[in-house]
């Protein structure tokens, strides 16, 4: 079984016994409490990062 496989197979089953723990939901609660915006500074470098295109 290749490493792909193996990983496939670890998240589907992860998935499948972790389904009833409404996982969503409980991100959804954290995130309505907690700001999950970009620090500005974070988001700056990762657009400096980025290669130069032209358009």
């Amino acid at each position: 079984m290749t490493r792909s496989a193996l990983f496939t197979v670890a998240v589907d089953e992860y998935i499948q016994h972790h389904r009833k723990d409404d996982v969503t939901q409980k991100l959804n609660e954290v995130y309505a409490a907690e700001d999950s915006s970009l620090d500005p500074v974070v988001a700056s470098l990762q657009a400096a990062s980025l290669p130069k295109e032209d358009w």
